[in-house]
């Protein structure tokens, strides 16, 4: 022990590192104008649209520089400027140098304490013009804001947010605020002296840390806000024990005495070992201790614990994908979060749940939801990683963590590489950088951001593999570019990038392995000039135009088309390029995964072209990618009339051999929000039936889930965490269940088609995101897959290809071989409109039997069924009111007409042959009923007769409703069915069996062969 009193007086003397004698004034600037990086409004893109028609944060230069927050809002009555910080230490006041250059509003400032709570202060008016002024605001001006909450009504540090707010702002004002400066001033710090002191110089992670100490006040005054000693080294996170003084803190005057002890706090388990500054703090602020005029500066040594090893893999089992961890399978249902709190990682650990995510980067988060841990070029900070980590295994030491890890580049290092950054065509063919956040992006293309980059990663993985949780993290989840989902830089913000040198050295790259030769080149460009080492990337007005209208025209867009393409084989070596970064810094013996993939989700949309997520093939064959995610589908999240649904091709995936992820943030009804947004609910009752259907698919399926706190989703109410945890514990019991597919319906899509269709066309949504409902509700489970999945595939009954406009030869052959083994098969809309590179309806014939001709106008996409054409379908018409730029007959008179477009031309045509069926329609979406009688010819088994959802696998059964009421349920061979969210036996050597459903309600059954 370190001991200070009448008997001995060995102490460390002489200034730690920390310290300092001075009663000098202290002030930190946060923003000196200079810089506006780091500045973010934290709207996403289609919400910073939707309420405002300008939105702007730079920094301004000259005499007097300054932060420049402009703004015109559309419906927004308050705006918002954040700022990621750190501020360990308790401030005096906040001293603002601004000047309101705009129209009049009424200013505050908010900040996120350590706990997730925000604390804002009174609004001051801010009138037209009238120069700069200086605007002081103390720390007691402080308040908890009346939209958040906290626990022990103190204001705990470190803050982790300072931001600007801006109320009282109306429609179609401008606005523009010029910030100068902004700095916190400290008081100067207290001083103690001490009279005695007792520090173990020696203490195990894991165990109590007892301490005490009784000093006089001579210097300082105090609000009670707490006592703590902090455990400091250089680049280590700070430990905090709590100390307990003998008398309240807040009545203590210069010249009393106070004693302090420890409360028997632990040091956390996994806390890095070495030796530490043993600090004193006092209402946030550190104190000084002296003894004899001469400072006192305790030292600790912490001994660290011993840490083991671990081996995360994915292997087959039972049908489908797994997740292994040290040779022992687990279900992987997890909780992941942006806002992370001891409490909530508590209540999903008191559910059953053991598995976790946090946020990280070994660079640069582009979301501010990490601290920049690359500070320059030869210092990594990644004690936030550390905090996290302990944060997590506070409560349960045995829990296993996947990072979630974002990589960009901090400023500086696109300061030094001007020529690696993205850019983008505003639409004059001049591109400019684009800014993220107040910073420009590393462009994927650059080879020295992928070199600097992949180092920074292994630093990060060295860092965890020397540390005493290094046994607790089995993964790395890689992350980048828009809303962190390998979203090309600029895609929520409809920008068109990236044309940076870089990227057109890559792009040149790319065309050279396509072509080989000029004349190749030329020839497919329809450009006797072009050459492969001066090729351009085409501009955003080039990209924007379609010639056919929804589909375009090789001819002379074939350009546009390469670089969509391009684009997504990009996005895939890029993360395959990171992901075996991980795989050989972990020597093979953790995970690695990504988001990837939305073809389901971003149809219909700019982001289906420009976002590169089409070379989904590229990703599921990679070797060093183990699990791939995505949120569940965000259009279908209405209790009983929705349905839950992956954004990608998940049987496709899981074929390959990848876990799937399924985000869960749909927002429940404790979060702040409108009803219905973001699938929000009514009540904690509506909470519970989404989540009972979501884990149905999920469960049923055999893939893995993360709840995911998106940004205050709460999920801290008894009966829903109750849900949660029956559903984690069914996890665990359905675990030895065989869920091989059992799909005889195949949706197939040819991601790489897209390319081929207008950026940003309507007609997706209709071909691809409407069909989602309808096709779950034929009655019978469906797979997802990519068209390249036909090479293997083992043959399901029918098919339905929902935008083949351009097959292989290869994929010619596949499906040839499928009209051979009598399939049914499904075409939508321009089937095998192309043929070695050219627009020609007539190859149609090679696919679907006949030729097909072009009306170029715009067009009704709407088809009738007479009653009597198709008995089971009776009277029908779908995608009514959908239009298409471009669409398609059937030339001359092929089958059996069963409905037709509001021309009079054949809109659904049916023939048979050879024992097969194809049935091909001129509109999308496909409603269940007519599916349904499609797949009486095909001889699929049907769970159910009711338009209600069914998701299945070997010896698993889910069913949603909408409508309450009895089911009757057709099994394909007698089974005893278990219903696993109640456990009760429902049926035993059963074909069929009826069940009870409640209004919106699911069940979820298992299914025992005898």
């Amino acid at each position: 022990m370190i001991i200070i009193g009448k008997k001995l007086m060995a102490i460390a003397v002489g200034a730690s590192w920390m310290f300092s004698l001075s009663h000098a004034q202290k002030s930190v600037v946060l923003s000196d104008g200079h810089d506006a990086s780091g500045w973010d409004t934290r709207r996403d893109p289609a919400r910073l649209a939707r309420e405002f028609a300008s939105s702007s944060v730079s920094a301004t230069t000259g005499d007097k520089p300054a932060l420049l927050w402009s703004f015109s809002p559309r419906s927004a009555r308050y705006n918002d400027l954040w700022h990621a910080c750190g501020i360990e230490d308790r401030f005096a006041r906040v001293k603002i140098v601004l000047e309101n250059r705009g129209c009049p509003f009424d200013f505050a400032v908010k900040t996120v304490d350590a706990n997730n709570a925000e604390w804002t202060t009174k609004p001051i008016a801010l009138a037209e013009g009238g120069g700069a002024r200086e605007i002081v605001i103390p720390l007691s001006d402080f308040k908890v804001a009346s939209w958040s909450k906290d626990v022990d009504g103190t204001l705990d540090f470190p803050l982790g947010q300072f931001v600007l707010i801006a109320f009282g702002i109306r429609p179609n004002k401008a606005y523009s605020l010029a910030v100068q400066s902004i700095a916190l001033e400290y008081d100067p710090p207290p001083q103690l002296g001490v009279d005695s002191i007792s520090i173990p110089p020696s203490v195990p992670a894991g165990s109590r840390f007892d301490a005490s100490f009784s000093a006089t006040l001579l210097r300082g005054e105090f609000r009670g806000n707490g006592a703590t000693i902090e455990l400091r080294a250089p680049g280590a996170r700070r430990t905090r024990i709590p100390l307990v003084p003998d008398a309240p803190l807040a009545n203590w005057r210069i010249g009393e005495r106070r004693s302090f002890a420890t409360d028997g706090t632990k040091i956390g388990l996994f806390a890095r070992g070495g030796e530490f500054d043993a600090v004193v703090r006092l209402d946030g602020a550190d104190a000084e201790l002296v003894a004899g005029g001469k400072p006192v500066a305790p030292r600790v040594t912490v001994r660290e614990r011993q840490r083991g090893t671990v081996v995360a893999e994915v292997k087959p089992r039972l049908g489908v994908p797994t997740l292994f961890i040290d040779g022992k399978p687990e279900p992987w249902l997890s909780y992941s979060a942006y806002g992370p709190s001891t409490e909530v990682f508590t209540d999903f650990e008191d559910a059953g749940v053991s598995l976790f995510c946090v946020m990280a980067t070994p660079t640069d988060h582009g979301y501010s939801l990490a601290r920049t841990a690359w500070k320059s070029e030869k210092e990594f900070d990644f004690t936030q990683l550390d905090e996290r980590m302990e944060m997590v295994l506070a409560g349960d030491p045995n829990a296993h963590v996947i990072p979630r890890i974002y990589i960009a580049a901090p400023k500086w290092w696109c300061a030094k590489h001007p020529d690696e950054v993205v850019t983008h065509d505003p639409g004059d063919g001049k591109p400019v950088v684009f800014v993220q956040g107040g910073k420009p992006v590393p462009s994927w293309a650059s080879e020295i951001w992928r070199r600097d980059t992949a180092a920074a990663i292994r630093k990060l993985i060295a860092h965890v593999e020397g540390s005493p949780y290094a046994d607790r993290i089995i993964g790395y989840h890689i992350a980048s570019g828009t809303t962190e989902e390998w979203m090309q830089w600029g895609s929520n913000d409809g920008l068109w990038v990236d044309y940076s040198p870089a990227n057109l050295k890559k792009f040149r790259a790319w065309l050279a392995a396509r072509y080989g030769t000029d004349a190749a080149l030329q020839k497919a460009w329809g450009n006797g000039a072009a050459t492969l080492a001066d090729a351009a990337i085409p501009s955003k007005k080039e990209r924007m135009s379609c010639r056919l209208g929804t589909l375009r025209d090789p001819s002379v867009e074939q350009p546009s088309v390469d670089y969509a393409l391009y684009t997504s084989d990009l996005v895939a070596e890029t993360i395959a390029y990171f992901c075996g970064t991980v795989k050989e810094a972990t020597r093979r013996t953790k995970l690695a995964g990504v988001f990837y993939g939305y073809v389901l989700q971003l149809a219909g949309e700019r982001r289906q072209q420009n976002a590169g997520h089409l070379a989904l093939r590229a990703v599921w064959d990679c070797p060093d990618v183990d699990f791939i995610a995505c949120p569940t589908s965000y259009a279908f999240r209405a209790v009983g009339s929705g349905t839950a649904h992956m954004m990608s091709l998940l049987d496709g995936a899981m074929r390959a051999g990848k876990i799937w992820i399924d985000e869960d943030d749909i927002r429940t009804s404790l979060s702040a929000g409108k009803l219905g947004e973001w699938g929000r609910p009514a009540d904690v009752h509506g909470d519970i039936l989404q989540q009972e259907r979501e884990l149905a698919l999920v469960l049923s399926r055999g893939f893995g889930l993360w709840w995911f706190d998106v940004g205050r989703n709460r999920y801290d109410d008894p009966a829903l965490m109750g849900s949660i945890t029956k559903l984690a514990r069914c996890g665990s019991a359905l675990m030895d269940a065989d869920r091989s597919p059992v799909d005889e319906i195949a949706f197939v899509v040819d991601s790489r088609a897209l390319s081929m269709m207008e950026v940003g066309n309507s007609l997706s949504r209709h071909l691809i995101m409407a069909q989602i409902p309808q096709a779950h509700r034929i009655g019978a489970p469906v797979g997802w897959y990519d068209i390249s999945d036909l090479d293997t595939l083992p043959p399901r009954k029918m098919y339905v290809f929902l935008n083949l406009f351009d097959p292989t030869a290869k994929d010619l052959a596949n499906i040839a071989r499928l009209r051979s083994e009598g399939r049914v098969l499904i075409y939508l809309y321009g089937a095998g409109v192309y043929e070695n590179g050219a627009f020609s309806p007539r190859a149609s014939e090679r696919l679907i039997g006949f030729p097909l001709e072009h009306r170029a106008q715009e067009g009704p996409l709407s088809v009738k069924i007479p009653a009597g054409a198709m008995p089971a379908v009776g009277a029908l018409e779908y995608a009514t009111g959908v239009k298409a730029r471009g669409y398609f007959v059937p030339k001359g008179s092929p089958g059996k007409t069963l409905g037709t477009l509001p021309s009079g031309e054949p809109g659904l045509v049916m023939v048979e042959g050879d024992g097969h069926t194809v049935f091909w329609s001129a509109g999308p979406a496909l409603p269940a009923r007519l599916l349904r009688a499609a797949t009486a010819k095909a001889g699929v088994h049907r769970f159910i007769e009711t338009d209600d959802v069914v998701w299945a696998a070997k010896e698993t059964l889910a069913v949603t409703v909408d409508q309450p009421g009895r089911r009757t349920i057709r099994l394909p061979r007698p089974a005893k069915v278990i219903d696993v969210y109640s456990g009760m036996v429902v049926a035993d050597r059963a074909e069929s069996f009826d069940a009870e459903f409640q209004a919106g309600g699911t069940k979820l059954f298992r299914l025992i062969g005898r």
